[in-house]
């Protein structure tokens, strides 16, 4: 398929799961209990140690083993660097949106890449492509936002 074809199907997809996926109402998630300083920590050290056991037992099982059953999450995380398990409906909306609307500049940053690679060299390609992938996100925060001057939020989401 030509490039094109793939970037409108990448964004038409993330604009149709956009729409599917629930307004949430202004405010903020609620996490009961605060969660202590050290969770985070801990849930990257625990989900490290899952991953590199994971990685040396799938090395081991050979490489259709890898492709099938060996590539899976580390740990899901939110804004707030606390993850959304455990903390009802609300909080794991909020973390689907908000990885849908960030999809929109890794999408920006890859198409960059596909353009570029070729023609400018890695380094430049890279520079350029975050720069890009910046502005889309900078684009994305202002429409969630909503302008200043309206006063609203035009896509519920905190």
């Amino acid at each position: 398929m030509p490039l094109w074809a793939l970037v409108l199907m990448a964004e038409v997809a993330l604009a149709v799961a956009l729409t599917l996926t629930p307004h949430l109402a202004a405010g903020h998630a609620l996490i009961i209990p605060v969660p202590p300083r050290w969770d985070l920590p801990a849930r990257m050290l625990v989900a490290n140690r899952a991953r590199t056991n994971l990685d040396w037992r799938c090395s081991a099982a050979g490489r259709a083993a890898r492709r099938d059953a060996c590539d899976v999450p580390d740990f899901c995380h939110s804004a707030d660097g606390v993850c959304a398990s455990g903390r009802g409906r609300n909080a794991a909306q909020r973390v689907l949106r908000g990885l849908l609307l960030g999809l929109f500049a890794y999408s920006g940053f890859f198409l960059v890449i596909a353009l570029a690679i070729e023609r400018i060299g890695i380094a430049a390609s890279f520079a350029i492509a975050g720069i890009v992938a910046g502005v889309i996100q900078f684009l994305t925060l202002r429409i969630i936002r909503g302008s200043p001057a309206s006063g609203r939020r035009q896509i519920g989401f905190d």
